[in-house]
């Protein structure tokens, strides 16, 4: 695997790019037409190096094809690579070196992320569906502040699982982010 990176459930919980997906995929999978999917099973998915899953296959599809539209199974990975390479060089590299199941976890969901926020750029029937939206609707906010200034993200799935981060006020790297409650 790229630099041999150890994959624990520890590193999945305090990368925010699963909680950016998880929440993606809660609050818009509906209007993509994705299947309604638990944290624990997209977790078991991108932590999977071995084999991709032919339904989180599918959901790859699905999002490359709001970008490109005649993306097939046998060129999946292709169509990755030139997508990482429309925001990181490196992810491509990986991506080309390793294969998506072989690359970092962190190089995944980062790739997952940028694939998911990106349905706000290219995805012209999303953008539609989501103009009828509010702001507040959109808008994903903290569940609230401790005393230090902590903010704290909650999230729930259709399985009941729960999580709850917590992160710096100012923390614009996301470096403070951490799981919490699980």
């Amino acid at each position: 695997m790229a630099d041999e990176e150890a994959s624990s459930p520890r590193e999945i919980h305090n990368n925010p790019h699963f909680a950016v997906v998880c929440s993606f995929f809660q609050r818009y999978g509906l209007i993509l037409g994705l299947p309604d999917l638990s944290f624990n099973q997209l977790q078991v998915w991108i932590e999977d190096t071995r084999q991709l899953n032919r339904n989180f296959q599918e959901i790859l599809l699905k999002l490359l094809r709001r970008w490109k539209s005649n993306v097939s199974v046998d060129r999946l990975e292709k169509t990755l690579i030139k997508f990482c390479y429309t925001y990181s060089q490196v992810d491509a590299w990986e991506l080309e070196e390793f294969g998506f199941q072989r690359c970092k976890l962190s190089t995944k969901l980062r790739i997952l992320k940028n694939l998911v926020e990106g349905q706000f750029d290219f995805n012209t029937k999303f953008k539609e569906k989501i103009n009828d939206l509010t702001a507040t609707d959109l808008r994903f906010l903290p569940l609230g502040r401790d005393s230090t200034g902590l903010a704290y993200w909650f999230l729930l799935d259709n399985d009941f699982n729960v999580r709850v981060y917590r992160e710096q006020q100012d923390d614009v790297d996301s470096e403070t982010w951490e799981m919490v409650v699980r």
